[in-house]
């Protein structure tokens, strides 16, 4: 590959069968110069949707020719990664899609490749990783911590989501990663969803967020069973469980 900045002649000599004679064309001359090379490749965020796929939103360097960008999946942040696709200059700015996910079960973490306009890899952007909601026991809430933006999280929120409706539960400070419903009703149940929020100062001007998976509490019930009866007793002749809340 040719270096930035050398100059170039160039000429056509053609010769006989024979040796004898020859003919050569003008002398062109040529000045090579490197395309311009990307200065940042950034990934706005990683985000659970539809409880299913995790979307991802790239920043590129439009001002830098380039083949495109490879998207790199990993399920560590310090890699191996693994690439999942490939997005061209002109779909870079519209969100992609990773549908080859389990967010109920796994974080996963994504970096955007830049291949530039001779096809060589020439910057990484910085990793960011979905949240992954979990119930460890009773209805304690947890998650992992974003950790993709460079000025932190903000702010947790906790939604809580009913078949009545959806509600903010809480609110919860940027280490806070853990979190109990005082107001879980036993009877009914609910999901749960925690979204992050970047805090301000992002040297792109972005102010993004983060969806986690949902999480369902399932109502809790106590099946009580007779171990004995009197017969004729109290006029009932039934010998069955009984569920209580």
């Amino acid at each position: 590959q040719p270096g930035d900045g050398i100059k170039y002649s160039f000429l056509i000599r053609a010769r006989s069968l024979d040796g004898n004679r020859s003919a050569s064309s003008p002398v062109k001359h040529l000045s090579v110069r490197k395309p311009v090379a990307p200065g940042f490749s950034y990934l706005r965020y990683a985000s659970v949707t539809e409880n299913r796929h995790i979307s991802l939103r790239v920043h590129p360097d439009t001002a830098s020719p380039v083949q495109g960008y490879r998207i790199e999946r990993s399920e560590n942040p310090e890699g191996p990664f693994n690439t999942i696709g490939f997005v061209l200059p002109d779909e870079a700015f519209q969100p992609y899609t990773d549908t080859g996910v389990n967010v109920t079960k796994k974080s996963y973490h994504y970096r955007i490749t830049v291949i530039d306009s001779c096809g060589k890899e020439v910057i990484q952007s910085n990793v960011a990783g979905n949240i992954l909601l979990e119930n460890p026991t009773g209805t304690l809430l947890r998650w992992n911590s974003y950790e993709s933006w460079s000025q932190g999280v903000f702010a947790y929120e906790v939604y809580r989501i009913t078949s009545a409706d959806s509600v903010l539960a809480a609110t919860l400070g940027p280490d806070e990663t853990s979190w109990e419903d005082p107001e879980f009703n036993p009877q009914e149940g609910a999901d749960y969803l925690v979204k992050a929020i970047e805090a301000g100062g992002n040297p792109y001007g972005f102010g993004e967020f983060s969806l986690s998976n949902r999480i369902t509490l399932d109502p809790q019930f106590k099946i009580q069973i007779p171990n004995a009866f009197m017969p004729f007793r109290s006029g009932k002749r039934e010998f069955k469980p009984l569920m209580l809340a």
